[in-house]
């Protein structure tokens, strides 16, 4: 997983276990996804796979007012970010300071939080700003994941990509 944040847009790539793919754009009225065909026949909520052919990389486009856009937009918005962070104040959670590392050039302390079967591990930076680099999580029910994150402070402002076709005509057929 790899994401650019900004206050008006969030734009990134997630790789599942399996080989699906999907990149998105996600901005508060029209958000736009283009995944592989393994990624619609496989990782999609749901996944549709008797249209997975006709959407494979291809930039479809979600308006807000679609039901299919809040399953998307879970994918990349910024409270996903924070739900990465949901475990550690629940009851039973063991949080532990791992070793120092270097992930993606930035030297970084590794966190360990563990909780109901989940692990998270969290490398955070240790020079300049302390921020998230990378999180991995496994144990959990989507599966393992990995999140490498990057461009802080950037004043990057993702846009629309072109031409996209609206999903949800494709979904409703």
């Amino acid at each position: 997983m790899h994401w650019i944040l900004s206050t008006a847009a969030n734009k990134g790539t997630v790789t599942y276990q399996g080989g699906g793919i999907v990149q998105s754009v996600i901005q508060p009225v029209v958000s736009y996804i283009k995944g592989n065909q393994k990624y619609w026949t496989t990782n999609a909520t749901p996944p549709q796979a008797a249209t997975a052919s006709a959407l494979a990389n291809k930039w479809v486009s979600l308006n807000a007012s679609s039901g299919n856009w809040k399953q998307a937009s879970a994918l990349i918005q910024l409270s996903s970010l924070q739900g990465l962070l949901s475990n550690c104040t629940a009851q039973g959670t063991t949080i532990t300071k791992g070793a120092t590392a270097t992930v993606a050039g930035n030297d970084v302390i590794t966190i360990k939080i563990v909780n109901a079967g989940v692990t998270q591990l969290f490398s955070i930076q240790t020079t300049g700003k302390h921020y998230i680099v990378k999180s991995t999580t496994t144990g959990g029910t989507s599966g393992n994941e990995t999140a490498l994150l990057s461009g802080f402070n950037a004043q990057k402002t993702p846009s629309a990509p072109t031409p996209s076709t609206s999903i949800d005509p494709i979904l409703a057929s």
